[in-house]
């Protein structure tokens, strides 16, 4: 659970160095807060908090 994860529109999420996740915007800004136990969840139908953009397919997956 240390890697980035980046999506087809640009959102990513980023380990936060507890075990989670901080969801950051197209406009790399911090928008949230992703438990571990969730961030798989996040899929191609999942919609962003801050935009209301779906968020599209993972793209990548990177060790940090």
């Amino acid at each position: 659970m240390n890697e980035t994860r980046k999506f087809e529109s640009g959102h990513e999420l980023r380990p936060n160095g507890l075990g989670d996740f901080d969801l950051y915007c197209t406009d790399g800004q911090r928008i949230g807060f992703v438990p571990y136990m969730i961030a798989t969840t996040v899929r191609p139908g999942s919609v962003c908090n801050g935009c209301g953009q779906p968020v599209g397919e993972m793209v990548t997956a990177t060790a940090d």
